[in-house]
């Protein structure tokens, strides 16, 4: 095996400490360049760092190795702050953090890509969130598009589509088994907020990609005007159960 001239130990593993040992102690390793197909890369046991000391500025240095392939792959780069990680960068778009997860079901299971749990203790605290986001948009406009503090998107195939069940975008759950708190008179399961000094925010939905007009069992907006109500147009589609219910509405301005 071809030995690295610009990889070298930091911390060389110990002696094998004999047949009570599982395996045999990571290393520390650094040099230029990314990790490579050759020794020290290929000889040190899984767990063993690498750190990379002519890496692009503003992007991660250290490397771990998490497989024995015997190949560059053995080694992924760890991310830490900042997030600019150059495996996860593309031209047109960039990811602070990439988490790409591929699993197979078996019988009763599910898949979760993130799970966060927060238990709160103490008291008189203000509020908690397992999970925030904001997005801060510089002083100068820099997004000719568009901003949002979340997007979720559900895919699947035709392939898949004729075994699929029940399917949402989102689900909201709500489990309240205390019951000193039925009478809580601000709940929701959507809460909308205003903080700004400018009210202009004065949609409650933007169906920017759904105006064609179809079936009312398809379509989030559909044509009911000549089902329902000869001066209805539009109408949102809610169902209760297995029952269908329409919001109807008009184009016209009241």
């Amino acid at each position: 095996m071809t030995t690295s001239t610009c990889a070298f130990y930091y911390s060389k593993p110990a002696p094998d400490f004999g047949g009570m040992a599982p395996e045999t102690p990571p290393g520390i390793i650094w040099g230029q360049g990314t990790p490579a197909a050759v020794e020290p890369f290929t000889i040190v046991n899984k767990g063993s760092l690498y750190m990379e000391v002519n890496g692009t500025d503003d992007e991660s240095h250290c490397w771990m190795k998490v497989d024995e392939g015997g190949d560059a792959a053995d080694f992924v780069k760890l991310v830490t702050t900042p997030y600019n990680v150059a495996q996860t960068y593309v031209d047109t778009e960039l990811h602070g953090w990439e988490l790409a997860q591929t699993a197979n079901f078996i019988s009763g299971g599910s898949i979760v890509g993130l799970n966060i749990v927060q238990t709160t203790g103490g008291t008189a605290g203000t509020w908690a969130a397992p999970l925030y986001c904001k997005v801060v948009q510089g002083t100068t406009k820099n997004v000719n598009g568009y901003i949002t503090a979340g997007e979720f998107e559900l895919s699947f195939s035709a392939l898949a589509s004729g075994n699929l069940s029940d399917h949402f975008v989102i689900t909201l759950n709500y489990l309240n088994n205390d019951p000193n708190i039925a009478n809580v008179q601000d709940h929701a399961y959507i809460a909308l907020r205003d903080y700004g000094t400018a009210s202009e925010c004065r949609n409650l939905f933007w169906f920017a990609d759904l105006e064609t007009l179809g079936s009312v069992n398809t379509r989030i907006i559909s044509n009911a005007g000549a089902a329902y109500e000869t001066n209805c147009n539009t109408a949102i589609r809610i169902q209760v159960g297995t029952t269908p219910y329409w919001i109807l509405a008009t184009s016209t301005a009241p």
